[in-house]
């Protein structure tokens, strides 16, 4: 992708930052509905921690923090929307800079809405996976049949 108003620049970016689709490729195929093949990114300036009273991920800006992930390019306006679906009226989509390859690069992020109270702790996805067994496999195509429904 390109910097925004360059020649070529795509919309449909989005970086995996939140590590439960960064960590678990096989959620993100079921929701889009094919394998998605990505870079690696990093969004400085953001932290990972526990969505208040929940399991999943929030990213959140956050001076002297840098936040891992991967930058999946060339998704569609319908794949989008079925990521939208997913994450739920819990997060609005929101563009942010991202490193990548040595360049800058504009992605879509999932952002939340709630209100998140100064020093959460840090996400873990060990406590996601635990809450989330089923992920992969049945579970994922159970996931994909009712985003298409």
């Amino acid at each position: 992708m390109n910097l925004p108003g360059s020649p070529g620049c795509c919309r449909h970016a989005l970086a995996r930052l939140r590590p439960a689709l960064a960590t678990a490729p096989e959620l993100l195929a079921a929701v889009i509905g094919r394998p998605a093949a990505g870079e690696n990114a990093v969004a400085d300036g953001h932290r990972v921690v526990f969505y208040p009273g929940r399991t999943y991920p929030a990213l959140l800006a956050e001076p002297g923090h840098a936040v891992p992930g991967t930058l999946v390019r060339g998704l569609t306006a319908d794949e989008m929307a079925r990521l939208d679906v997913f994450e739920g009226e819990e997060y609005a989509r929101r563009a942010i800079v991202v490193r990548c390859g040595g360049a800058a690069a504009e992605a879509q992020v999932y952002w939340p809405l709630a209100a998140i109270p100064p020093g959460p702790p840090g996400w873990d996805y060990a406590i996601w996976r635990a809450a989330h067994p089923a992920v992969g496999g049945a579970g994922a195509a159970a996931l994909r049949a009712r985003l298409i429904a």
